[in-house]
């Protein structure tokens, strides 16, 4: 699993993102949630309108969850170093 340094980001429902550009990873760490969820195959430009959308969640919502299938990263490990994945599900 690649691994990207995560940002905070504002956002009612996103603590932090982060992206890995060579493996086109996005990382997101939801409030509240346990884990960091690690979305499968996001062009950069997803990434750009991400950074720049004036809600996050519901660019998530809207442009990620619905086209990316995720892994869940367990919480208790040390996932930026290695990765464990926990749980997939396909999209759509």
């Amino acid at each position: 699993m690649p691994r990207a340094l995560l940002r905070s980001v504002q956002s009612s429902a996103i603590e932090a993102i982060g992206y890995d550009r060579p493996g086109r990873w996005l990382f997101i760490r939801y409030r509240g949630s346990e884990g960091v969820y690690a979305y499968e195959d996001v062009e950069p430009q997803e990434w750009r309108a991400l950074l720049e959308a004036p809600s996050k969640g519901r660019f998530v919502n809207a442009a990620i969850k619905p086209r990316h299938r995720y892994v869940r990263l367990a919480k208790d490990r040390p996932w930026h170093r290695r990765g464990h994945a926990t749980e997939r599900r396909a999209s759509g």
